[in-house]
């Protein structure tokens, strides 16, 4: 599923969905038979970056139009889709010389609004037939797309193993296949402690003898491993407010038991075990959509009035105009 260049997704998006999966297959139990099925135990991962060149510019229209009828788009739209991208005309001129004019019968115009979203129509059939791939999870940001294939070992989850002729790729599609770091140590974060209380020092101007609770509180800067435990606890938030058929909602939801203890996720900011992702208007649970429009205390007012009831049901609070003013006051509530 592609992030780019859609309302409210970012490719912080791709990343975490790219982090948690690698560690929920680090996570499989060992399996004692000799050839355990790809998936029985612990996963080792290759990922693919393809770089197409020119993406935009050989976008063809013909075959485009094509694309948008196989995908069921209103044939009225197709109709001004067509008429935007034809006949557009470009000519160069040199010390006042013109040059014939060229007619564009491919690419989309780069710089408007609308290519973006005609680029990933283009492109979800390439999504499609790479989902199909067994062990293999696209990731997509406009025209960048990345595979992550999994496998018991190295070689079964390299991209020879899959089941496409990859003789006619274009000859600009650059494969660079790639081993996975192993899980960032604790001493990476202290590194990143460091260069934040260097930057506080910058801002305040205080002196390396001063302590680090009080340089940081001066300069307004929480500390990384505060930070990221807060970064982690906002995510699992966001990704579980997504319909569940969403791959991040997926991978928000599924439960892996824990084998290793130096591999961790943002996962594991779960409900009870992180504060730090726990509703700031009443601090009794985790901040979810449930949580906030059902039973959070701090609203039981906000939800009499809007809903006529402290207990609203689910089709109450289905309604878009109620859950926006609801959204409302608990952004007031919680930024107090």
């Amino acid at each position: 599923m592609s992030v780019g260049f859609r309302e409210g997704r970012s490719v912080e998006d791709s990343l975490g969905r790219l982090v948690q999966q690698v560690q929920d297959g680090w996570q499989r139990p060992r399996s004692r038979k000799k050839q355990p099925a790809d998936g029985e135990t612990a996963q080792r991962y290759v990922l693919t970056a393809f770089d197409f060149s020119r993406a935009y510019d050989t976008v063809d229209h013909r075959l485009l139009r094509v694309r948008l009828l196989q995908q069921g788009i209103p044939l009225c739209l197709i109709t001004w889709i067509w008429s935007f991208l034809r006949d557009r005309r470009a000519h160069t001129e040199v010390n006042g010389t013109k040059s014939r004019e060229r007619i564009f019968r491919a690419g989309l115009p780069q710089g408007t609004v609308l290519a973006p979203t005609l680029f990933l129509l283009w492109a979800a059939p390439l999504a499609d037939a790479l989902k199909k791939i067994p062990g293999t999870t696209p990731y997509m940001y406009a025209d960048d797309t990345a595979t992550l294939c999994s496998g018991n070992t190295i070689l079964n989850s390299n991209f020879e193993r899959w089941p496409m002729d990859m003789s006619g790729a274009p000859k600009n599609m650059l494969l660079r296949p790639g081993c996975l770091p192993r899980p960032t140590p604790a001493s990476h974060v202290e590194i990143l402690e460091r260069e934040v209380r260097a930057a506080a020092r910058v801002i305040t101007g205080c002196p390396v003898s001063t302590r680090t609770h009080a340089l940081l509180a001066e300069a307004g800067m929480p500390p990384v491993s505060a930070r990221r435990l807060s970064l982690a606890a906002r995510f699992l938030a966001k990704a579980r407010a997504l319909p569940r058929e969403d791959p991040l909602r997926t991978v928000a939801d599924e439960v892996v038991p824990a084998r290793l203890s130096s591999v961790t996720g943002w996962r594991q900011c779960s409900d009870r075990g992180c504060r730090a992702g726990w509703c700031r208007a009443c601090g009794e649970e985790a901040d979810t959509p449930d949580h906030v429009l059902l039973r959070c205390p701090a609203l039981m007012n906000a939800r009499l009035r809007i809903f006529g009831t402290i207990f609203p049901s689910l089709s109450d609070v289905r309604r878009d105009d109620a859950v926006a003013a609801l959204a409302r006051v608990a952004r007031y509530l919680q930024s107090r």
